[in-house]
């Protein structure tokens, strides 16, 4: 049936949990995995930090400052810029 998993089809949900994560000069707030050392995630915000600033993306979507976005929205602006090019 449409909508329904298949048997033995896995279903699973991104679970993140608030974490703060010592940056080079604060302390970050950001959702991340649970299972996730600081290490990695930090290692992740400096790749969000250094994304590129695409003009085809609007400002205000560049760099958002909700904090409960998965690792302070840095793969959701990547989605954003990869979808407007």
């Amino acid at each position: 049936m449409a909508g329904r998993p298949q048997a033995g089809a896995e279903t699973s949900a991104v679970v993140l949990v608030a974490r703060e994560v010592e940056r080079a000069d604060t302390l970050a707030e950001v959702m991340a995995p649970p299972g996730w050392s600081g290490a990695r995630v930090e290692a992740w915000l400096d790749w969000a930090d250094a994304l590129p600033a695409d003009p085809a993306v609007p400002a205000d979507l560049r760099k958002t400052s909700n904090t409960m976005e998965a690792l302070d929205g840095g793969p959701a602006r990547w989605a954003m810029i990869l979808a407007a090019q």
